[in-house]
């Protein structure tokens, strides 16, 4: 910015994304085996497997407001792991470890737009061969297994175009 310009500052009036999200389906108790990849080592779930969990149906804005760059999905859950699908198809997974699964908009567009997207979480169980470090470990009380959304949010990711001179 040259020697004249010592600070330059930006408003961003905050916007609100329209998104919305529902479970389609609840998942009941899983009851299917580990799946191990090498002896005593917990591997992904088989594909079909993700039916028997719980079912998200999210719903996009048709663009983003103006002046949005990006938006970030924060999926704030504890279970095992969970994928997205657009239109169908497997695009993004994630394996808890005790922080938000996130992921962006923008690497999807414009299909995820326009296309119905869906979240597939499945429970943790408590005999899961997993480490968690103790603070993300989740409190099973008296259960075998458990899946708790705590949230889902639409984060929005703001651009602005400052012309050098």
């Amino acid at each position: 910015f040259g020697a004249a310009c010592k600070t330059h500052r930006v408003d961003i009036t905050p916007v609100t994304v329209p998104f919305s999200w529902k479970i389609t389906k609840e998942a009941g108790l899983l009851t299917f085996p580990h799946e191990h990849n090498k002896p005593k080592r917990l591997g992904a779930p088989a594909d079909d497997k993700y039916d028997l969990g719980t079912i998200i149906e999210l719903k996009m804005p048709e663009k983003l407001p103006e002046g949005v760059h990006d938006v970030i999905i924060r999926v704030d859950y504890e279970g095992d792991c969970g994928r997205l699908y657009i239109g169908g198809k497997f695009v993004h997974d994630n394996f808890y470890c005790g922080r938000a699964w996130e992921f962006s908009l923008r690497h999807f567009m414009p299909e995820i737009l326009s296309s119905p997207v869906t979240l597939k979480i499945l429970q943790l169980r408590k005999d899961a061969l997993i480490y968690l470090s103790p603070g993300y470990l989740p409190d099973f009380k008296d259960q075998p297994q458990i899946l708790h959304i705590k949230s889902i949010q639409a984060v929005p990711i703001y651009s602005l175009d400052l012309p050098l001179a």
